[in-house]
């Protein structure tokens, strides 16, 4: 994939010297940076979001280590599918606040592997590890990437968001009106 942007008319300055290259440039990063900004599921900005951020140490949820630990023990192998780029993720989980979670992990998978609403990307990611689809369980926050890889025979968990999950109407609070 090819990074394509467009640069408006106002983007660019007449003249040629080294202060209207500069400002051509200038034009450019701050294109991408906006680009980048939207929070875009695409994996060639998420890439330059990594190499521009700053040190940083990653921070889980506190049952994430002893639950990866106890997986990795049992013998099960733990892949990453993000939409970050597999860049960013060795960046982020191999400089977590409780210590190198990638260490874990047998390998990050990204939107070169297909996006991940698309339950192909499920098929080819079992490819890749060698396994069938039916032998995976997904976890994920977002509904929509839980139907794909359902889609492609994959066992999903839904991560609890910050909504609340409710699976009947009787267990729906209604706040009461004043």
């Amino acid at each position: 994939m090819g990074l394509f942007l467009s640069l408006q008319q106002e983007d660019m300055w007449p003249g040629n010297g080294v202060d209207d290259l500069q400002q051509m440039i200038q034009a450019v990063v701050d294109k991408v940076c906006w680009q980048m900004s939207l929070d875009g599921k695409t994996t060639m900005f998420k890439q330059l979001a990594a190499f521009t951020a700053r040190p940083m140490k990653a921070e889980f949820f506190a049952d994430v280590f002893p639950a990866v630990r106890k997986w990795k023990e049992a013998g099960m192998k733990v892949y990453i599918y993000s939409s970050g780029s597999a860049e960013a993720q060795k960046l982020i989980f191999g400089q977590s606040a409780k210590g190198k979670i990638l260490e874990l992990v047998d390998g990050p998978f990204d939107t070169k592997i297909g996006h991940k609403v698309e339950n192909e990307s499920y098929q080819r990611i079992a490819d890749c590890t060698g396994g069938s689809t039916n032998n995976i369980l997904f976890l994920t926050d977002v509904t929509q990437e839980a139907g794909a890889a359902e889609e492609a025979d994959v066992h999903v968990a839904v991560v609890k968001t910050y909504y609340s999950l409710i699976t009947s109407f009787s267990k729906l609070y209604l706040p009461s009106s004043t």
